[in-house]
């Protein structure tokens, strides 16, 4: 914190109290150093003393907004609002609230009148492609995005969003002509990687699925749902009739045997990965995240009566142990875990990771 900077605001308002821009001045400081309170504390002053500048209702609502009290955020913007119904700034910002809090409808109405207000400027309709996208709308997500990307062609964030919307709505070609298009401007992202991997599994060309989630898993090692995308295509590509000649096809590249590799992935999803929690537990439900889970916990399931009937209680247990982290159930998980090593499971190491990530 910029102690010196706040002193002399300090001594600006002792010797004049009633001079609304140094609170502001300081009411910033405060906000940028994450003293919010205080910087609420200030804009209120503020607005006592100069009641008619939308600006100051913004800046007041962007640090309830912060702070997550989201009804006051947009009680602030409503107030901007009405001193200034141009400012796009105000319908932006409480679109956003709008957003986060689920009424998509309200949200894209200020989004739609930011656009009236700034309709060359890209990121509007990026955000409020975004909020057609999560209410399910995928056409007009598409535009909005396209429109974006017309207006800014090197727009990563829309290119990104478009191929995933594609992919949606299973038009998997134009999905992996976005992603291909952002990795040819030389922009790696694993999120890239990710999208045109859904959609290449889409096409069932499952290779080239495991290639993209192979380059993911080198540009982040440490996320759930990428070992957890990777292990459902291991699976799937045991299940199907000609994964021989799949097989041969990625000779060199995957395990022979790919239930293996995807009871590995799904291990690594839950052990090699701390922040499961937020990629994997709160995540499920991105790109079809729900459905990846259910079939991993069915062949860790199988493994864990596979290993039950062979007498393999120590790796039965530890198998349970993975498949009900997978359900989020940390406490019942973690005395899966100990029972494995009371049972001399092998490898002691992975159950230590995985007790060691428990603890938080």
């Amino acid at each position: 914190m910029n102690y010196q900077t706040i002193e002399e605001l300090d001594e600006a308002i002792r010797l004049n109290p009633y001079d609304a821009m140094v609170y502001l001045n300081r009411a910033h400081a405060y906000y940028e150093n994450d003293y919010y309170d205080s910087a609420i504390a200030d804009y209120d002053e503020a607005i006592r003393l100069k009641q008619k500048d939308a600006e100051v209702y913004i800046d007041r609502g962007d640090v309830y907004f912060v702070k997550g009290v989201d009804d006051k955020a947009i009680a602030d913007y409503n107030s901007a609002i009405q001193i200034d119904p141009e400012n796009a700034k105000a319908y932006c910002n409480r679109g956003r609230c709008y957003f986060l809090k689920g009424d998509y409808d309200k949200a894209i109405d200020d989004y739609s009148k930011v656009i009236r207000l700034q309709p060359k400027y890209a990121p509007n309709h990026y955000k409020r492609g975004s909020v057609y996208a999560k209410k399910g709308d995928y056409d007009k997500a598409i535009a909005d995005y396209s429109e974006a990307i017309r207006l800014e062609p090197e727009d990563v964030a829309s290119y990104i969003s478009r191929g995933g919307v594609y992919a949606k709505k299973d038009d998997y070609d134009r999905a992996i002509w976005d992603c291909s298009k952002l990795i040819r401007l030389g922009y790696e992202s694993v999120y890239v990687y990710f999208n045109r991997a859904h959609a290449y599994e889409g096409k069932r060309e499952y290779n080239r699925a495991i290639d993209d989630l192979n380059e993911a898993i080198r540009l982040d090692p440490n996320h759930a749902l990428f070992y957890l995308k990777r292990g459902t295509i291991y699976s799937r590509i045991e299940e199907i009739q000609d994964w021989r000649s799949i097989k041969k096809t990625l000779s060199n590249k995957l395990t022979p045997d790919y239930d293996v590799g995807a009871i590995k992935d799904y291990d690594n999803a839950v052990r090699l990965c701390s922040n499961y929690k937020t990629d994997l537990i709160d995540s499920k439900f991105v790109y079809g995240g729900q459905a990846l889970v259910g079939k991993a916990i069915k062949l860790l399931n199988r493994v864990v009566e596979n290993y039950s009937d062979s007498g393999n209680v120590a790796a039965a247990a530890y198998y349970s142990g993975v498949s009900i982290l997978l359900t989020g159930n940390k406490p019942k998980a973690r005395r899966r875990f100990k029972r494995a090593r009371e049972l001399g499971f092998e490898d002691d190491d992975k159950i230590t990771e995985h007790l060691e990530n428990l603890k938080s």
